[in-house]
C-alpha cells in the first residue's frame, strides 16, 4: 500500500482539494479504518479525527453502506469549516474495498468557472476555424 499516499496526494493536488483521506474496508470487524491522509500545506493542522467508522456511521460509512458517491456543498462558516466533500466508493467489481472523501474550503466555483471559460474558448476556436473555411471557399470561388 505504499503508492496510496502518493495517489492521494496527486488526486489532491491536481483537482485542487485541499485535504483527502482514504478509508478501508476491514471485512472482519466490520468497519473503515483511515488508510491515508493528506493535507495541503496551507492548512494550519491536520483535519482529520482518525477513528474507526461503523458500517453506515458518518457520511464515509454511508458511501460504504449505500455503494454511491456523496457530494456536499455549503457556504464556509470560518476557515476550519470544509465548504465542499466529496465521498466515493472505492470499488472492485461489486465490492466495496474502501471511500476516498475529498475536502476544500472552497466551493469549488473557480474550478469550474476556469473549465467553462476553457469550454468557451473552443467553442470560439472552433466558430473561427469554421469562419476561415468558408471564407477561403469563397476565395477560391473567384
Amino acid at each position: 500500500m505504499n503508492g496510496v499516499p502518493a495517489i492521494l496526494q496527486s488526486l489532491c493536488e491536481s483537482l485542487g482539494w485541499q485535504a483527502g483521506i482514504i478509508w478501508s474496508v476491514d471485512d472482519e470487524a466490520n468497519v473503515l479504518h483511515p488508510m491515508s491522509t493528506w493535507y495541503s500545506s496551507d492548512l494550519e493542522k491536520e483535519p482529520f479525527n482518525q477513528h474507526t467508522i461503523a458500517f453506515s456511521e458518518g457520511l464515509v460509512g454511508q458511501i460504504w453502506a449505500s455503494g454511491q458517491p456523496v457530494w456536499i456543498s455549503e457556504p464556509a462558516q470560518d476557515e476550519n469549516f470544509f465548504a465542499t466533500a466529496i465521498g466515493l466508493p472505492i470499488r472492485l467489481d461489486n465490492k466495496i474495498l474502501g471511500a476516498i472523501k475529498l475536502f476544500s474550503a472552497q466551493i469549488l466555483l473557480q474550478m469550474m468557472s476556469a473549465i467553462a471559460t476553457q469550454i468557451g474558448q473552443f467553442i470560439e476556436q472552433q466558430r473561427s476555424s469554421s469562419l476561415l473555411q468558408e471564407s477561403e471557399e469563397n476565395m477560391s470561388d473567384f
